[in-house]
């Protein structure tokens, strides 16, 4: 299945692009996901990113399937589907 990942604001550092398609297998999970990106794009994005997903809460707050924000190590869990959009998404501040 392929997989479109969009990369946003300070993201961008980590892609050679603002947007990859990812090519998985079936039933691939958004943590999958993001041990596939880690691999393709590097070192970097894998401990910057990927493996900071898996314990810090606000940043996984920035990252979307779609219009659902996944929050949480549980939501790592969320299968991913034919097509989906994952988005890398800064922190908004204001006010």
């Amino acid at each position: 299945m392929e997989i479109k990942v969009r990369f946003f604001s300070f993201f961008q550092e980590y892609a050679p692009a603002p947007e990859l398609t990812v090519t998985l297998p079936e039933g691939s999970t958004v943590a999958e996901l993001l041990a596939q990106l880690g691999e393709q794009l590097g070192e970097r994005f894998d401990r910057e990113v990927a493996r900071e997903a898996a314990t810090n809460d606000q940043l996984q707050a920035l990252i979307w399937v779609g219009a659902n924000n996944i929050l949480g190590s549980k939501q790592l869990a969320t299968s991913l589907q034919d097509g989906d959009y994952v988005k890398f998404l800064p922190p908004m501040a204001g006010g």
